[in-house]
Order: C-alpha cells, then sequence, then structure tokens
C-alpha cells in the first residue's frame, strides 16, 4: 500500500512566510494596530553646538522631530552665562557638542545645567576644526533641503559662531531618530517668555524637570501639576505642541490673542459640539516620523501606510469640521488651519492607497498586500500561486508510487519560496534519510519531523512556475515604491498639514480646559501692568470643593514712591495702589506660597495664549519670571540650601528688567535670623532703588521685626504691604493660648506681626508639653528674662512638696497669736499640729493622700522656744 498522501495541510503553499512546517496552525490571522501612534516623538532627541568667541555665544540645534535646525544669533553673555543657561532650559538637548578649545569652565557650566532634568545627556568636545566658519558653510551647503525651506542666513566674520557645529551636527544626525533637516530658522531668543526648568517644577507647572524636557519620570509621575491639569490632546503631535507652547510662552501679542480668539470661537455654544467632535479626528501622527519611515525603507510595514491614510483622511475631516464652525471668520488661526488642508490632493492620495492596498489581506499575512486589479502580471502570479495545491496534490500522487510503505508514513509535495519546490517525507522511526537509497532522489535537508528531498519532478515545476512568490513579492516591491515617491511629493504639504493638526489638538485641549475650569479670557497689553481679579491656583482649585480667590495689582516701575502727600496707611497698605513691589506676610499655611505660585501660574497661562483661572484679568507682556519659592537641591550641587537661595536671588537681579515677574518665598530663612532679616530688607532696598526700571515683585516673610522697627522706611519706598488674613475659633488668642487658628485664605491690608505657629503647631498634633515649653521660650526671648530658661525645672515631686510647703506657709501666716501670754506652750504645739494636719487636708487632697507629714521635734521645739 502506497504511503498517504497529505498535501491538504500544507500551509507553506497558501503562505509567503518561508520554511512552514506541515501542519502548522494558520487559524489565527496576523493583526496590526491600526492606532499605532509613534509615542517617541514626545522624547526627540536635540543635538546642540555651543562655541564662545570672545565673550560672545551662540548655538546650533537640530531636533529630531521636527527636522528643524535651528540657528541662533551670536550675543554677548555675562560671566555667569545665563544667557546661556536661558537657552539650555528652554531646549533642553540631549547631547551638546563643544569644541576642544573651549574653557573648562563652558563644559562644567553645561554640565551642571543639563544635570537640571536629565541623567542622560551628555556634553562632547570635538575638534576645534569642525567649528570653523568654513566647515560649517560647507555643512551647510550640502544639506538636502526641501524647495519650502526658508533660505539660509548669511555669514559674515561677525557669525562664525553660528555657522561652527554644524559639521558636527550633520556626523551626529545618524544618532537621532530623524536624520533629515527639513528647514533652517533663526532661534527666537527675544520673543519668548523666559522661565526655567527650576521654576517651571517648582511652580507645579510640570512634575519634575524629566517632564518638562518629554521625558517620563514614574517618580513624580502622580504629582499634581499644571500640565495633566490641562493636558486632554489626542495625538502624541498635539502634546509636543502644548508642552513647547508653555515652556516657551510667546512675547507676541498677535499669537496670543490668535488662539485666545481660537478658543474663544470653539466655546460659543453652538460650536461646542464641534469641538468634542474634533478631538476623535486629532489621534494622527506627525508626518515628519511616519514620513522617514518610508525614507528608511519601512515601506512595506502596513502600520505606516494605515498612519498615513488616518492622517489624510482625519485631516479631511478635520476641514470639514472647522467649516461648520459659526462665527468661523473671526479666528484667522482655525481659518488657516482649515485652508492648509489640501482637498484634492489628500483625497487622491487617500483613493490611491486605499485602491493599492487590501488590508484584509495585509492582516492575514502579517504584511502589506496589493489589492487584485492594479496590476495584470501580479494578478496572474498570483493566479498561479493559487492553483498550486492541486497541481501540487498531482504531483504528490504520482511520485507516492515510488516510495515504499516501509520507508515513510506521508509524502508532501510543497513550496518554498526562493526554495523552490520539494518533496517531504514522513520517515519511518528509526530511519536515517541520508541512508535511503531513493533512485532519482537527491536529499536536501531535514528538520525534526520531515526530510525534504529534489526530484525531477520537482526540477520541473521550478522550470513551470518559478519562484512564485519571489515574482509576487518584487512586483508589490515596485507598486510600493511607486506609492511612496507619490506621497514623499506631497511631503511638504503633508508637514505643514500635520504641523498645524499639532497646533489644532492643542487649542482644543486648552479650549476645553476653559469650558470644564470655568476659565476667563485675560487682556494683554504691552504696558507693564499686572492686575487679577479673583485669582485662583490653576492646580489647587481642581482638588478643593470650593477654592478663595484674590486680587493682585502691581504696576512696574514705581520702585520709589512718588505721588502725593499720604498718611502712612494710605501709602503703604492701600490695596488699590499702584505699586511694584508687594510684600505679603501672615500666618503659617495661610496661604501665602499658593498665592505667589496662582499668580505666577495666570501669567504663565497668559503668555501661553490660554484663558487663566481669574474672573478678569490685565496682564502686561512679561519677558522673565523668575522665581525663588522653592529650594534647588541636587545631588550634583553641593552648595548648602541657603547658598542656593542665594544663587537663585543672584540669578534673578541679574535678569530682571521691569518687565520682569519675580517673585520670592522667605528669602533669608535659611541662616541666621539677624542675617536674614538684613538680606531680605536689602532685597527690597535694592529693588525699590531701581525706580522706574523696578519689576513687578511678590515678596513674602515672616520678618515681622522689618516692619516694626521701619528699618525699612516703608512711608517713602513704593511698597504695597498685604496679608493673608485670619482669625481664631473662640476666644482670642490673647485671652486664650489654644484657641484653634481659622484659615480665611483671603488677602488683606496690612502686616501680620505673628506667625501663630504655636497655635499651627497645636492643630497639626505636636505634643502639648512640646507647645507649652516654645511658649517658655518665646515669652523669655521676648522679656530677655533668659536667666530664666537657665534655671533647672522641677519634677512633679519637687513640684508637690513646694506646693505642701506654700498650704504649710499660708495657714500659719493665717493664725491669730494672743500675745497676751495665755497661750502656753501644749497650746502652740497644738496650734502647730492643727496647722500641719490643716495643710495636708487642703484644697485636692481632702483625706490626706499626701501622707501624715510631721515636723521633725527638734523644729517643734525651736518654735515653742
Amino acid at each position: 500500500m502506497p504511503p498517504r498522501v497529505a498535501f491538504d495541510s500544507q500551509p507553506a503553499v497558501h503562505s509567503f512566510t518561508p520554511l512552514s512546517e506541515p501542519g502548522c496552525d494558520t487559524s489565527t490571522l496576523p493583526t496590526f494596530d491600526t492606532n499605532d501612534l509613534d509615542e517617541s516623538v514626545e522624547a526627540s532627541q536635540v543635538i546642540m553646538a555651543v562655541h564662545e568667541i570672545r565673550g560672545r555665544t551662540a548655538v546650533v540645534q537640530l531636533d529630531s522631530n521636527s527636522g528643524t535646525l535651528l540657528i541662533s544669533e551670536d550675543a554677548q553673555d555675562g560671566p555667569h552665562r545665563d544667557l546661556l543657561v536661558s537657552i539650555l532650559e528652554q531646549y533642553k538637548p540631549s547631547l551638546v557638542l563643544i569644541s576642544t578649545k573651549a574653557e573648562l569652565s563652558l563644559s562644567e557650566k553645561v554640565q551642571q545645567t543639563l544635570s537640571g532634568w536629565s541623567a542622560t545627556a551628555t556634553v562632547e568636545t570635538r575638534p576645534a576644526k569642525e567649528f570653523s566658519v568654513e566647515t560649517g558653510r560647507a555643512a551647510l551647503l550640502e544639506l538636502d533641503l526641501p524647495k519650502h525651506a526658508p533660505a539660509s542666513p548669511d555669514v559674515s566674520s561677525s557669525e562664525e559662531s553660528d555657522q561652527s557645529g554644524l559639521s558636527h551636527i550633520s556626523s551626529a544626525r545618524p544618532r537621532v531618530a530623524s536624520s533629515k533637516i527639513s528647514s533652517i530658522e533663526l532661534m527666537p531668543l527675544s520673543s519668548v517668555l523666559q522661565i526655567s526648568t527650576h521654576s517651571l517644577v517648582a511652580l507645579q507647572v510640570f512634575a519634575s524637570g524629566s517632564h518638562a524636557a518629554g521625558r517620563n519620570d514614574a517618580s513624580t509621575a502622580k504629582m499634581p501639576n499644571l500640565f495633566d491639569v490641562i493636558n486632554t490632546t489626542r495625538s502624541a503631535a498635539g502634546r509636543t505642541t502644548l508642552r513647547q507652547w508653555i515652556i516657551r510662552p510667546s512675547l507676541d501679542t498677535h499669537v496670543i490673542q490668535a488662539r485666545q480668539t481660537a478658543i474663544a470661537c470653539f466655546l460659543r455654544p453652538e460650536n461646542l459640539h464641534i469641538m468634542y467632535d474634533l478631538r476623535s479626528c486629532l489621534k494622527v501622527q506627525q508626518a515628519a516620523s511616519v514620513l522617514e519611515k518610508l525614507r528608511c525603507g519601512q515601506g512595506n510595514a502596513t502600520p505606516t501606510w494605515r498612519a498615513i491614510t488616518t492622517m489624510l483622511s482625519s485631516a479631511l475631516q478635520v476641514r470639514e469640521q472647522l467649516l461648520g464652525l459659526t462665527h468661523l471668520q473671526t479666528s484667522a488661526l482655525l481659518f488657516q488651519i482649515a485652508n492648509s488642508v489640501n482637498v484634492e490632493l489628500f483625497e487622491a492620495l487617500l483613493i490611491t492607497i486605499e485602491d493599492r492596498i487590501d488590508w484584509h489581506e495585509s492582516g492575514f499575512q502579517g504584511k502589506l498586500c496589493i489589492q487584485n486589479g492594479v496590476n495584470a502580471q501580479l494578478d496572474q502570479y498570483r493566479q498561479q500561486y493559487a492553483s498550486l495545491p492541486n497541481d501540487l496534490s498531482h504531483v504528490a500522487r504520482h511520485l507516492s508510487v515510488q516510495i515504499s510503505p516501509d520507508v515513510c508514513d506521508a509524502l508532501n509535495v510543497v513550496y518554498f519560496p526562493q526554495l523552490g519546490y520539494l518533496c517531504s517525507l514522513t520517515l519511518k522511526a528509526g530511519q536515517d534519510p541520508k541512508q535511503l537509497d531513493l533512485p532519482g532522489w537527491t536529499y536536501q535537508f531535514s528538520t525534526e519531523c520531515f526530510s525534504y528531498w529534489k526530484t525531477s519532478e520537482m526540477q520541473d515545476l521550478d522550470e513551470q512556475y518559478g519562484d512564485l512568490a519571489s515574482m509576487i513579492s518584487d512586483l508589490e516591491i515596485d507598486i510600493v515604491e511607486e506609492l511612496t515617491a507619490q506621497v514623499m511629493s506631497a511631503e511638504t504639504i503633508l508637514h505643514d498639514a500635520t504641523h498645524l493638526l499639532g497646533q489644532l489638538d492643542a487649542l482644543v485641549c486648552l479650549a476645553d480646559a476653559a469650558k470644564r475650569l470655568a476659565w476667563s479670557r485675560p487682556v494683554i497689553t504691552s504696558d507693564n501692568v499686572l492686575r487679577i481679579r479673583q485669582g485662583r491656583h490653576a492646580v489647587l482649585e481642581t482638588l478643593l470643593d470650593r477654592y478663595i480667590g484674590n486680587d493682585t495689582s502691581l504696576v512696574a516701575g514705581n520702585g520709589l514712591h512718588t505721588g502725593e502727600d499720604e498718611s502712612s496707611e494710605t501709602s503703604d497698605s492701600r490695596m488699590d495702589v499702584d505699586r511694584s513691589v508687594m510684600i505679603l506676610t501672615g500666618s503659617n499655611f495661610s496661604g501665602k506660597s499658593v498665592y505667589v505660585k496662582a499668580v505666577a501660574l495666570i501669567v504663565l497661562l497668559a503668555h501661553v495664549g490660554s484663558y487663566i483661572p481669574a474672573d478678569n484679568a490685565i496682564i502686561g507682556l512679561t519677558d522673565r519670571i523668575l522665581t525663588r519659592v522653592q529650594t534647588r537641591e541636587s545631588a550634583t550641587n553641593p552648595a548648602s540650601l541657603f547658598v542656593s537661595d542665594l544663587q537663585q536671588v543672584s540669578y534673578m537681579l541679574r535678569n530682571a528688567t521691569p518687565r520682569s515677574l519675580l517673585l520670592a518665598d522667605e528669602f533669608g530663612k535659611g541662616t541666621e535670623t539677624n542675617d536674614g532679616i538684613s538680606l531680605f530688607c536689602g532685597l527690597v532696598e535694592h529693588l525699590c532703588q531701581r525706580g522706574t526700571d523696578c519689576p513687578r515683585t511678590i515678596l513674602t516673610t515672616h520678618y515681622a521685626s522689618a516692619f516694626q522697627t521701619n528699618m525699612l522706611q516703608l512711608e517713602r519706598r513704593g511698597v504695597l504691604l498685604a496679608q493673608m488674613a485670619i482669625t481664631f475659633a473662640g476666644a482670642m488668642p490673647d485671652d486664650d493660648e489654644d484657641a484653634e487658628i481659622v484659615y480665611l485664605y483671603q488677602l488683606a491690608k496690612g502686616v501680620a506681626t505673628e506667625s501663630h505657629a504655636l497655635a499651627c503647631a497645636a492643630q497639626f498634633g505636636l505634643p502639648s508639653h512640646l507647645i507649652a515649653r516654645a511658649r517658655e521660650v518665646s515669652a523669655a526671648l521676648l522679656d530677655f528674662s533668659l536667666t530664666e530658661l537657665c534655671r533647672p525645672k522641677p519634677d512633679e515631686a519637687e513640684i508637690r512638696r513646694l506646693s505642701h510647703a506654700q498650704r504649710v506657709a499660708d495657714i500659719f501666716l493665717g493664725l491669730e497669736l494672743d500675745n497676751d501670754g495665755d497661750i502656753t506652750r501644749g497650746s502652740y504645739r497644738e496650734m502647730l499640729e492643727l496647722v500641719l494636719s490643716s495643710s495636708i487636708r487642703g484644697d485636692g487632697d481632702p483625706q490626706g493622700s499626701l501622707g501624715a507629714l510631721t515636723l521633725p521635734s527638734d523644729e517643734i521645739l525651736a518654735f515653742e522656744e
């Protein structure tokens, strides 16, 4: 009996998968994720070259995400390199290149700054010749820029540092995901609000420095922060855009107002449903990452093409939705986004891709497959391939009569791409295929279960059909390459469209936050003013059932009081006067720090173009937000907390301008009290002496003595005094030291002369004996009775003994002794015993529980005498 012929279980005939074993389970179809968004764009790598020449600094930067090469103009930097630090803080590079001729202090400064947000960012030195202007110009000219890229800046001898580093930027490009430079732009240094990474974290804008840089940090990811509160973006491009807007807020009133107007358009009642519908259309990848995959030869990946079709269809849906907005013409930005979608081109590309790609078969085979009817030759090859099972079954039956049943259990004829057609034998146990004598059969190889042979019939099949799988694959590759060329021809338009879609995602996010959190639209002005009505903390208000808002009114340039004669109370304490400096006092835990942070967040959000958590506000353009609200601690910075505070304040004063906002929370508290008061008063003096150059400033302090001694001479300063109001439950603290403090979290005029730290300590559970001792020490310090603190404090037994002695003395002094001589010695003894027994049964001890105390006999005799 011939061996059993098994051809129907041979999946290799039906699949392009090479070397499939007979009997494999193919019931589960391969699938691909149609929503596969490349989240790596958020963690894009940034390479930056830094060069210094004669005290002037310039940088060149390449962003792997956008492919944009930013070139800064060379500018004079100070000895502290504040300009360089500001640039590094804004762009957060992962690799910084410096010349071998650079000063050691430059490398140290860069490394110190990078450590503030990343443990992996590195500094690399390169040969000085790579930083020459000639090398930079040559590298610039060699770039294969798209036609839409802006012209390269002119190169002059004074701009050598602008071009330096370009050659090594080019050589470093393979390290980043996107190696193609798509455009060259000037780095906007003066058109953005500058705020450091430390300030962003201290103000709870981001949970950590790594979040500010766009990198995940699991240890702090759950901290409440502004970005998480407002971020409802749907795409990686939208998240990246929103983060960039927050890190680099705009100083261009046209940009800010354009974003505000777009948000206002979305918030119209008749447009709200469109705003929410848009969110489902915005989950798209950036064109840069998708097209880079095509450029790198990943055009046969099904998720890549699915991402392209999603991008095209989403762009068309977005345009249709935007055109349905009421009063769309009022928002130039939304109108621009709608018109950025080239309907004719996008529809043509979408139809072409859908007509050519067979999504169902692609999911079945796990690779990109082409539709039938696209190429006649491809269809013919596929028909031949589809008929293989019948042809191979016929050949298998013919060959089965040539093999003895004693040799094998089953015979298959199979086809493997590139190997061709083979006969597969399932040998009996113990059979060695190399020892078999099969005339006309040539042994090829074996697997665990099968041995494979070549026969003349197999060679005939090779000649008749050829390598069908390879020929089909080659034709499909040609079609995919043609399709890739069509898509890449529209690269510029796709880049622009997806860039604007990222902006739209961020705008919808801001509009959603404004609606969800009941924020209002601020007025942006070029005047150096800051007027906020009922401002709230953007993060904290989302965690509380009720939040109490507060007003703010500051005007830059009023450091010295120049108004008409006013009383001290009027000039110092009124909340509606124009002052540049506010000094805020108040009890511990009364909300001073929250108020300062709330003001900073409102100013930051206003420059992002967002609505703000306030009833209304007028906010002057602010070039810098400089803070000392949280001490900077780092393992790489050996400085003490107090020294770190001094470094932050020094940086603030060096870089503050009349357009800046300065915030310092309890400066000077890290050292001896008198020195801290002196530093605080010196800071106020310095700011006020700036006069018309005095920035808008809010300072908080507990140094009440600075006001009680008139150390600041506030009657001639442009200083606004304010405090966070409190009250007490029940008696006032003067009547009851244990009165419970009630925080009102309301800004009020005047100075808080008491911190009420002990009441606060009692409220939060500190032991009562500890608080009592603290009161004693505080009272002794106020009365200058320090010797009282040095006396040993009696224990409980000593206190009882002294109390008993006091009672004895009181009773004895109350006796009425008769001097007439009628009282005998025995009477004195009885009276004395009566005094002693009465003291023992005194108040609080009616049963004489202190014990029977007796006076020694010698003392009684002395008394009798």
